[in-house]
């Protein structure tokens, strides 16, 4: 029985096929403009921007995880955009904010020991490949052996992500960091590289004056002590918008990335299964903190800290004029 498609969805599949998206990516837009058609029971050429943003308030309600949304978001600002040529539907779909939370890792003991648990040399083989290269499950499976090249000790890695080849290194022996400790101590290096994984280049509340011409901010100079720390430093636009643009990432390019085992896309799943196969307990970091207790309650934990994520400690609490009312439960003294 042939299913017979619609010249609207055709001349999307074209648009798609023309930009030579993936067979996935057609396959998954065309399935989320579809749904969104089916929801509204008239055909998406019809509907507007409002219908849009109160399906994505339906998709929010459902509690549908952020990528997902935006993918279904992402089709849709493809069609509107690229095939009905509606470019201002386009530019007003918004995307959902993705949380920024630090990843697991499984510590150097753990990988030794599952890689050593896995009998089967085959799979062994692959799963040392994936950690020592940082390859992707599909382009491990997709290797052969003329991407292998033993001379210059590298892997070609054909059609990756995003359909672009690169190259991995391979090495013989164990990889040593030489690494010399800082004269300020470990923890200036950590303060130091956080400012550039974790922050912006400058945030907004150092911002004083903006003109046409010139940029005034606040800066510290830590060479001075006490009070004079604090300086104001007036730049040109052009010369403020080069070093802003210093900090700023190209294209393609992560500030964090994990690969392997702990790819961002299945990397929960992944180390659920390690510690499974490993037989080692499950951590409370991995445990959802939207839980509800042992009584069915609500979780009434501390707000995270504003600056590094990590739960506060409440030490003391007092009502004021204009504090937010908040309850914290009794330490454990046992």
């Amino acid at each position: 029985m042939s299913v017979q498609v619609t010249p609207l969805r055709q001349r999307m599949i074209g648009d798609m096929t023309i930009r030579n998206m993936s067979p996935l990516t057609k396959k998954s837009y065309v399935r989320a403009v579809k749904n969104f058609s089916k929801f509204f029971r008239q055909s998406p050429d019809k509907l507007t921007f409002e219908h849009v943003r109160a399906y994505q308030l339906h998709l929010v309600s459902r509690d549908l995880g952020v990528q997902a949304t935006n993918q279904i978001m992402c089709a849709l600002r493809f069609f509107y955009g690229t095939t009905l040529g509606r470019a201002r539907v386009s530019e007003h779909i918004p995307l959902g904010r993705r949380p920024d939370a630090l990843p697991p890792v499984l510590a150097r003991e753990e990988v030794e020991r599952f890689l050593k648990s896995v009998n089967d040399l085959e799979f062994r083989t692959a799963f040392v490949t994936i950690y020592a290269t940082g390859l992707r499950v599909s382009e491990a499976v997709a290797l052969t052996i003329k991407d292998i090249n033993s001379a210059r000790m590298v892997i070609h890695i054909r059609q990756g992500k995003g359909r672009k080849d690169r190259y991995v290194m391979l090495r013989t022996q164990e990889w040593v960091v030489y690494a010399k400790r800082p004269f300020a101590g470990p923890k200036q290096v950590l303060a130091y590289l956080a400012r550039y994984t974790h922050r912006v280049a400058i945030a907004n509340s150092r911002l004083l004056d903006l003109t046409d011409e010139h940029v005034s901010f606040r800066w510290k100079d830590y060479r001075e002590n006490g009070d004079h720390k604090n300086k104001v430093m007036k730049l040109a636009v052009g010369d403020f918008m080069r070093r802003f643009l210093l900090h700023v990432l190209p294209d393609g390019f992560h500030r964090i990335r994990h690969y392997g085992l702990f790819a961002s896309g299945h990397r929960a799943d992944k180390l659920v299964l390690c510690r499974s196969l490993l037989q080692v307990p499950t951590t409370p970091a991995d445990r959802d903190s939207d839980d509800l207790d042992d009584e069915g309650a609500p979780s009434n934990d501390t707000p995270p800290c504003p600056c590094c994520g990590g739960r506060m400690k409440i030490i003391e609490s007092f009502d004021g004029l204009y504090s937010r009312p908040f309850h914290a439960r009794r330490a454990d003294s046992s």
